[in-house]
């Protein structure tokens, strides 16, 4: 492919996702989840009109994320995992980057001009202020991180020793994945999630495998845990800020506990996370760091380092211990 067909290509990437979150939006693939349909008969399901929505369904098709037999709709494999009841659905992670992060990359010019946020100028906020306003993209945000951290962190238990563990607590660890994880393993230790009320509410219904705290990691933090995890948290802060979240996590532990941050080290990816670094500047005036930034934060706050683990091809595990 020549350079000119490869730029002309990149131009118009986003007609590759946006059909896809446009389905979402509709409910094409929860629809179909239940059977096969018709055109009349989804266009009817989804309130459509007929003939703008077969444009969108022969463009699903051309995606693979549809098929067609005997003159019915049927979900192919990518449209499935697109349906809210699939188990390993994506359907909100889908949902996500066709909003206010897309918005907010349409004017990336004006972060590299100002070294701010771009967000907070467009919203008037700070992003997770923001979140903690709007329900529905307060919901959508952390239904998609979950998905992401229900497969980034599966296999979590197997890769750590939480034997002679009493109690472990996750620090914004939104709908519980991490623990969730954790506690399918090692079902001795107490857990307890630290998250803001309007997150924990989101929470299912029934019996979970930790208790949720309220509360806000900027602030003092209940002194119940030996081991405190930070998962994709301090990538969300600027300096300052992650060290205020430290300080609270350093204060917290008892002598000999351990912190376990976990995130995109730089110098671990080919590309160097430079894109993912552009989206945090854009979204929350922070970046992806290197392990020698993570441990200089950590160690600043009087942590000692002490090793880290790949827990699977973007993420890594460093582990510290409070002196």
């Amino acid at each position: 492919m020549s350079i000119s067909q490869e730029l002309k290509n990149s131009f118009t990437s986003y007609w590759h996702y946006l059909p896809l979150r446009t389905a979402c939006q509709l409910g094409v693939f929860d629809a179909l989840w239940e059977g096969p349909l018709s055109l009349a008969e989804l266009a009817e399901k989804l309130g459509a009109k007929r003939a703008s929505l077969q444009l969108l369904l022969a463009a699903l098709e051309q995606l693979e994320a549809l098929k067609t037999e005997n003159g019915q709709y049927i979900l192919a494999e990518k449209g499935a995992q697109l349906a809210e009841e699939h188990l390993q659905s994506l359907k909100y992670a889908c949902l996500l980057w066709g909003e206010e992060h897309l918005r907010a990359w349409q004017h990336l010019a004006q972060s590299i001009r100002s070294d701010e946020a771009v967000f907070e100028q467009l919203y008037g906020q700070p992003f997770f202020d923001y979140l903690d306003e709007q329900p529905e993209s307060n919901r959508i945000y952390h239904l998609a991180m979950n998905e992401y951290a229900r497969d980034d962190y599966a296999q979590l238990g197997e890769q750590l020793d939480l034997s002679e563990a009493k109690a472990v607590m996750d620090l914004g660890g939104g709908l519980g994945a991490l623990l969730k994880a954790l506690a399918r393993v090692h079902p001795l230790p107490k857990y307890y999630l630290l998250d803001k009320p309007k997150v924990l509410a989101l929470l299912p219904e029934g019996e979970l495998p930790f208790r949720p705290i309220s509360a806000d990691f900027f602030a003092p933090i209940p002194q119940v845990a030996e081991h405190i995890f930070l998962a994709r948290v301090l990538h969300d802060w600027p300096d300052e800020a992650a060290l205020k979240i430290l300080e609270n996590v350093y204060a917290s532990l008892p002598k000999g506990g351990r912190l376990y941050i976990l995130e995109i080290l730089k110098e671990q990816l080919a590309d160097g996370a430079e894109l993912l670094s552009l989206n945090m500047l854009a979204i929350c005036k922070s970046q992806e760091r290197t392990l020698a930034a993570y441990r200089k934060l950590a160690e600043q706050t009087g942590f000692a380092y002490l090793e880290k683990r790949s827990i699977n091809d973007l993420q890594t595990l460093l582990i510290f211990e409070k002196r």
